[in-house]
């Protein structure tokens, strides 16, 4: 199962809650992977960061159309040499059915503290 983080906020908490997740999952003696997606023009807070080198960062820049191709093959790769993966997820790419409907992705909306985000997650 390849866990999903979905952004609501911007992408900070899903960010965080893959980074954490991946080194987790590293800490059982398989890499993880996080695979972040991003579009064309987006800040990205993590250009010139790497926490460490248990859980890789690789990024994928697409535009709305690709992303499920782009994601389909990202996970092929990291899966196919025997890791595994966390994907970091902007909100848009909820609504893309066939990443979502995947049977091996387990999609995940994490929230933050306040009573706005806990709020959108339940919708």
């Amino acid at each position: 199962m390849v866990p999903a983080f979905f952004a609501l906020d911007g992408r900070s908490l899903s960010a965080h809650a893959a980074s954490l997740v991946a080194h987790a999952l590293s800490s059982t003696g398989v890499p993880a992977v996080r695979i972040r997606l991003t579009h064309p023009g987006e800040p990205n807070p993590f250009a010139d960061r790497r926490i460490d080198e248990v859980s890789p960062l690789v990024e994928i820049e697409v535009d709305k159309a690709n992303a499920s191709a782009a994601v389909d093959a990202s996970l092929a790769e990291v899966l196919g040499s025997g890791r595994k993966a966390v994907l970091d997820l902007p909100i848009g790419s909820l609504r893309d059915e066939a990443l979502r409907n995947r049977p091996d992705v387990c999609p995940i909306v994490p929230v933050g503290p306040s009573p706005l985000e806990a709020g959108t997650a339940r919708m």
